[in-house]
């Protein structure tokens, strides 16, 4: 007892005993064993291959997506431009979008449809993407009304 008449007590240390006498109780461990670490590390080293070619495939899909996408834009652009100009006298036109795309090019072709006052104006988009190409074809009927007059 203190002179204040309160009881000090001893908190951890090596000097506990427990409720038998003069039996010490374990003390409590700390961190993490190194069989511990180890089952983390092969743990890590099997997930995070496998994690990272997913994310890899994600991106990549993603990446086609985005210029698939951008090809369609391209080849409506293109076809509208080519039927309001009347551009489609030739059967075949190619060409590129220039400095702003340079990774597209695009082929115009003109058929001859069952009516003949129409004609199909088909337009392709084709672009290489890690040496494999890809191509968008969008097509409409155009009135050509001096073909059947």
């Amino acid at each position: 007892m203190t002179a204040i008449g309160q009881q000090t007590t001893r908190r951890g240390g090596a000097g506990r005993s427990g409720p038998l006498t003069g039996m010490a109780l374990p003390r409590r461990r700390r961190g993490f064993t190194l069989v511990e670490v180890m089952a983390a590390i092969v743990l890590v080293a099997i997930v995070l291959p496998t994690a990272m070619q997913g994310t890899v495939l994600c991106l990549d899909l993603a990446h086609n997506a985005r210029m698939q996408a951008q090809a369609a834009s391209l080849a409506q652009a293109k076809l509208s431009e080519l039927a309001a100009t009347k551009m489609i006298q030739e059967a075949m036109q190619a060409g590129d979008f220039g400095e702003q795309w340079p990774q597209y090019k695009w082929l115009a072709t003109v058929e001859a449809w069952d009516d003949p006052r129409l004609v199909e104006l088909d337009v392709s988009v084709v672009w290489t993407t890690r040496g494999r190409n890809y191509d968008v074809t969008i097509s409409t009927l155009i009135y050509d009304g001096a073909a059947g007059e």
